[in-house]
């Protein structure tokens, strides 16, 4: 993927066909919107940082695990879009509507038939599946509820913000993730000497939760001003 994008950006064309798809420029190197998504993520981290400077390192261990056991839910979604990402931009750029709302719907149905099944999975068994890694962690299993139940409105809201880059709306994007965060970090210095561990999963599912689902009402308004 890295060497795809070197040959994207020095390449003079608008789109360059790399392994057999066709890349554009415009979507993959949105440059300063999409760094400043990706810079903003990484500060995302700074919940641990806090958890840890509060409560030790235990804790803080407890919730990184249940963080990664959460993400199993969206895993799905990550290698979806890494397919899916180029049809769309091809398709978006042909026009061919009608084609991209019959491929979203595949993958609408495609990440709910995995999603509900293993998230009931997760949920009904959180204490089983954190015993696997010592009993301490056992602790940690309201946690895993509630991070959990945010990846899960991760993967059924589908791949919106792709969705909304291809379009041409990474600023919108952007900006949207821009006090999301904002929010979210506020909350963290706020919740987590509260709360501790519940807090930090608390206010990181629910900016999943808030993000996710705005960008999807924006992708839906959008659709219909397509006809469907």
């Amino acid at each position: 993927m890295v060497g795809n994008v070197f040959v994207i950006f020095f390449s003079k064309k608008k789109a360059t066909i790399v392994n057999g798809y066709q890349y554009h420029k415009a979507l993959i190197l949105s440059s300063k919107s999409l760094y400043i998504i990706g810079l903003l993520m990484t500060i995302l981290e700074l919940d641990t940082i806090i958890l840890n400077y509060y409560f030790g390192l235990e804790k803080t261990g407890v919730y990184s695990i249940v963080k990664k056991i959460s993400l199993l839910t969206s895993m799905p979604l990550v290698a979806i879009n890494s397919v899916i990402t180029p049809q769309l931009s091809i398709l978006f750029e042909q026009k061919r509507i009608s084609e991209i709302n019959l491929l979203l719907k595949k993958v609408f149905v495609l990440l709910l038939l995995y999603s509900i099944p293993v998230t009931t999975l997760i949920i009904l068994f959180s204490s089983e599946l954190l015993v696997i890694f010592g009993q301490e962690f056992k602790q940690g299993n309201n946690i895993l509820i509630i991070t959990t139940i945010g990846q899960f409105i991760n993967i059924i809201t589908g791949p919106v913000g792709n969705i909304l880059i291809m379009s041409n709306q990474e600023k919108l994007l952007r900006n949207i993730i821009v006090v999301i965060t904002s929010l979210c970090l506020v909350s963290y210095f706020i919740f987590i000497p509260l709360y501790g561990v519940t807090g930090a999963a608390l206010i990181t599912s629910l900016r999943v939760i808030l993000q996710n689902l705005i960008v999807f009402g924006l992708v839906l308004k959008q659709s219909k001003k397509y006809g469907k």
